[in-house]
């Protein structure tokens, strides 16, 4: 954390400016109401906001926006954003959606995170940060040997199922050469008891 800094490292908040609409026409309600827990927003200082120069915006992974963080919040996190403090921003719950009441995003704020916190570096975002909801800290490289190990499973599935039936086609085929076998061995049979009884007759 920098020095001089009077507010919590940690912070619980709410996205303000949730039921407007962008200048885009997108709705900000229909972009919250596909949040999820532990989502990463993004924030972004808008210093020549007409409105507040302090104004920060909130923004999904698609850059598409949500709002703001509230005007009290912001005053004292601009300043020291202006400074070159990050600041993570993940959603902890989306509210609302029933009963005809809007949707609106709590969301929690980690100022400077550093190494030692109880969170993971995002390797595909060098300066992204994923923080771990209800203490199960979440962590993208082993995510990503999981889908490998995932995938290694797969593969091993279907290795194991080719051989069963590479073994069914030796098994079939060994069956009907036995077939054929035996009804050779019948054709032969008959033909030598025909053979019998044509040399008796011709002999009685």
């Amino acid at each position: 954390m920098q020095e001089g800094i009077t507010i919590e490292r940690v912070i619980n908040t709410k996205i303000v400016g949730v039921t407007r609409k962008n200048e885009d026409g997108t709705s900000r309600q229909e972009l919250i109401a596909e949040c999820y827990e532990g989502e990463e927003l993004f924030l972004e200082r808008e210093p020549d906001n007409e409105h507040d120069p302090n104004a920060i915006s909130v923004w999904n992974e698609h850059w598409e926006q949500l709002g703001y963080i509230n005007k009290d919040l912001a005053s004292r996190l601009a300043p020291q954003m202006d400074k070159g403090m990050r600041v993570a921003c993940f959603v902890t719950a989306v509210t609302g959606g029933y009963d005809d009441k809007s949707y609106g995003c709590n969301i929690k704020l980690i100022l400077d995170p550093e190494e030692g916190d109880n969170k993971f570096i995002n390797e595909s975002k060098p300066n992204s940060f994923v923080y771990p909801i209800n203490n199960k800290p979440i962590n993208n490289k082993e995510t990503a040997m999981d889908v490998t190990n995932t995938n290694q499973d797969t593969r091993i599935h279907v290795v194991k199922d080719s051989i069963p039936q590479q073994q069914n086609t030796g098994v079939t085929k060994k069956t009907t050469e036995k077939t054929k076998f035996s009804c050779l061995g019948c054709g032969c049979l008959v033909f030598i008891i025909a053979i019998i009884i044509l040399i008796l007759v011709a002999i009685i």
